[in-house]
């Protein structure tokens, strides 16, 4: 489709299976499922066997997707991305034990890293000038499908009677409605008006620096209610925070080119995962202040500074 033909029309579709693609209401008791008695896998297994295939086997295939999809043209490896979706459900639904679990999740890894497809798609097909706002749309409609689906399986919560202080049942409707607060920051961030170039990176410091913060308090808390409300601010705060970055990203990019097990326990995990966005917070914050002070100094500082270098004329 020529870039010329406009945003809407190539958005809309993306939009579509972005939503539809990710309104899978089973995803936020993937666990529960996999360890009850539908599967009888222990914790151990799924945290230590089949997650881990999960999350690695995503990072092995990151690298041939990026080199394959601007050559492929992006929408083979999306069909490819909805093929892996549906094998890893089958195998889900149909499979039993370890082995079918990693297979499943292993397909699944091949769709986690196939959505550079879907995002970089949209860039190739729409004008520089509706980065901003087509990179919020594409990005809401996978988090509204989420979101959805998310909904979706806490009502049928609604039918089974819950003891008192069961706190799993809550887990779908504070991932869902949080996803939806992704969602609708990340539709409010397509039409922000900022001067990105001077006050991106002091904004993306203070988003990580929030995330951060977030992701340490629910290593350190007990409390569950503490726990689902940093997860939220987390989810919220994460969503503006990578659509910001993609489209900044796609905008100094030349056009075609878009896409280019450690054992610890679970708050181990999250420990290093605050870490890291503390550390990225940091980064950010350091070289937005820079940014910041440079771009704001009067012009006449830096032409004193200039005559100040030049050399001092000679007594005759």
């Amino acid at each position: 489709m020529p870039c010329h033909a406009g945003w809407v029309g190539p958005t809309v579709p993306i939009c579509i299976y972005g939503f539809f693609s990710m309104m899978r209401p089973i995803e936020p008791f993937m666990t529960e499922f996999l360890t009850g008695t539908y599967k009888n896998l222990t914790t151990e297994q799924v945290n230590r066997q089949v997650y881990p295939v999960w999350t690695y086997s995503s990072l092995v295939f990151l690298i041939p997707v990026l080199l394959v999809t601007d050559f492929l043209r992006y929408k083979p490896v999306i069909i490819l991305q909805g093929l892996s979706h549906i094998t890893a459900f089958v195998l889900l639904l149909v499979g039993s034990g370890v082995r079918s679990a990693q297979l499943a999740f292993f397909s699944y890894s091949i769709a986690m890293a196939a959505d550079v497809a879907y995002f970089s798609y949209i860039y190739s097909v729409v004008q520089p000038s509706h980065y901003q706002r087509v990179t919020s749309y594409v990005k809401a409609a996978i988090l509204l499908g989420y979101s959805v689906g998310a909904l979706l399986g806490y009502i049928q919560l609604l039918w089974v009677y819950m003891e008192p202080g069961n706190f799993t049942a809550f887990n779908g409707a504070v991932d869902g409605i949080s996803t939806l607060s992704g969602a609708a920051a990340t539709v409010a961030v397509g039409h922000m008006s900022l001067e990105w170039s001077v006050w991106g990176e002091l904004v993306l410091g203070g988003f990580t620096f929030l995330i951060a913060g977030a992701l340490f308090l629910m290593d350190r808390t007990d409390n569950i209610w503490i726990s689902y409300s940093c997860f939220f601010l987390f989810k919220t705060i994460y969503m503006q925070l990578s659509t910001i970055c993609t489209f900044q990203i796609a905008k100094t990019l030349q056009r075609e080119r878009y896409a280019l097990s450690l054992k610890l326990t679970i708050t181990s995990q999250f420990l290093i995962y605050a870490s890291y966005f503390a550390a990225v917070s940091l980064l950010f914050t350091v070289r937005g202040v820079y940014t910041a002070l440079h771009m704001q100094r009067p012009a006449g500082s830096s032409q004193t500074e200039r005559d100040s270098n030049l050399p001092e004329a000679s007594r005759l």
